[in-house]
């Protein structure tokens, strides 16, 4: 049973992926609105303007709500290219102060950037899409910084292939199996989910996301099916 006190004076921060649409940010921050008792947030990131500008802008963010100092635990839910910015970003938060974090990953769907620059080139995507997109295309993935694990860091693997992968052609078997592998994804994670749901389905599904809650109560996900 989780600590109806402690959750009241804790906040879950969303940093949602850079294909999040309206929709998909409101259903998200409306599940945790209506099933975590403590505070919801989900920063409006300037995502085309690249992961580095939206870690900078992160900070900025997190120190003017007073994050750190209004709320006892701060966990994050990281969506692929949030992932990417919070580890940016958490360069410049103490490493005890950040709560549980739950990285949600999708091999298929990281391979997405690469794939849309071989097909419209790179200018016609960083003018389309934005430099978040580009970013994640290019080799500045490989120099953002491991993974933070707060007070315990949570895994969620998303195993199915979105309409955008599938439009490019995209599908498990553009995986390599060593890149489905939690310890490539996330070394030292306290707890792995694997779900079927692609990427246009993990903001959505109540499945994965009362997973999520129960982790960050728990630091362990709860099973599909469960209750309480």
């Amino acid at each position: 049973m989780h600590n109806t006190e402690e959750e009241i004076r804790s906040c879950i921060v969303v940093l949602v992926g850079v294909t999040a649409d309206t929709r998909k940010v409101t259903s998200v921050r409306r599940f945790f609105e209506s099933n975590f008792q403590g505070t919801t947030l989900v920063p409006d990131m300037p995502q085309r303007k690249g992961m580095h500008r939206c870690a900078e802008w992160l900070l900025d963010d997190l120190a003017s709500e007073d994050v750190f100092g209004r709320f006892s635990a701060v966990h994050f839910l990281n969506y692929i290219s949030g992932g990417f910015v919070f580890r940016l970003a958490a360069e410049g938060i103490s490493q005890d102060r950040i709560g549980r974090v739950v990285y949600a990953r999708g091999p298929i769907q990281e391979l997405v950037p690469s794939a849309l620059v071989r097909r419209y080139t790179w200018p016609l995507v960083r003018l389309t899409q934005g430099k978040m997109v580009t970013d994640l295309a290019g080799k500045r993935v490989a120099d953002v910084p491991p993974c933070p694990l707060g007070r315990q860091a949570g895994l969620l693997i998303e195993t199915g292939t979105s309409d955008l992968a599938r439009s490019l052609g995209l599908g498990p078997q553009s995986v390599p199996q060593e890149a489905w592998e939690p310890e490539a994804m996330l070394p030292g994670a306290a707890d792995v989910l694997r779900v079927p749901e692609s990427h246009d389905d993990v903001y959505t599904s109540e499945h994965v996301l009362n997973a999520v809650l129960s982790f960050f109560r728990s630091g362990q996900f709860q099973p599909f099916g469960a209750t309480g």
